[in-house]
């Protein structure tokens, strides 16, 4: 393998731009001391309230040790409420407090903006077939993630 090859190489190519599209997140979001998986944690709560953790892992495909430490940060941050639930005392419900309601309102046109930078380079058309790829791409191969996704109502796959 030559250094040339490594930049025509898939995996090598989706890590460099998952570390730009961090980094430009950090950026425009280093105000709320928020990571990626944070902001899909809340995302997942804002659009699925009163849920739990087992649900939420597999709606934003976060595996479950994972989310738990999430979780819990956000809890201590204040901006996730957790509750027994009413119908199984084993499971927790899950729900934004007005705080992270509130942070997912305010980070959301930042985060649009994230996305804009991120694709910038492409036009319109690459933009469509860029998203359409990689959601080709992470839908056929989702089986192979140590958290694959589960379709979930109103979700893009289900």
């Amino acid at each position: 393998m030559k250094l040339k090859d490594l930049y025509t190489d898939p995996g090598h190519l989706i890590r460099r731009a998952y570390q730009i599209s961090v980094a430009i997140f950090l950026e425009e979001c280093r105000d709320f001391d928020l990571r990626l998986v944070d902001c899909a944690v809340l995302y997942g709560i804002h659009a699925m309230p009163e849920t739990d953790q087992i649900g939420l892992s597999r709606a934003v495909a976060i595996d479950r040790s994972s989310i738990a430490r999430v979780v819990d940060k956000l809890v201590g941050r204040g901006l996730i409420a957790r509750r027994v639930s009413d119908e199984d005392r084993r499971v927790n419900r899950l729900s934004l407090t007005d705080e992270g309601n509130n942070i997912v309102e305010q980070i959301q046109p930042i985060i649009d903006e994230v996305n804009q930078r991120i694709l910038e380079p492409l036009n319109k058309k690459e933009r469509e077939q860029f998203i359409h790829c990689l959601g080709k791409i992470c839908e056929v191969n989702n089986e192979k993630s140590r958290a694959p996704l589960f379709a979930v109502a109103g979700s893009a796959s289900g």
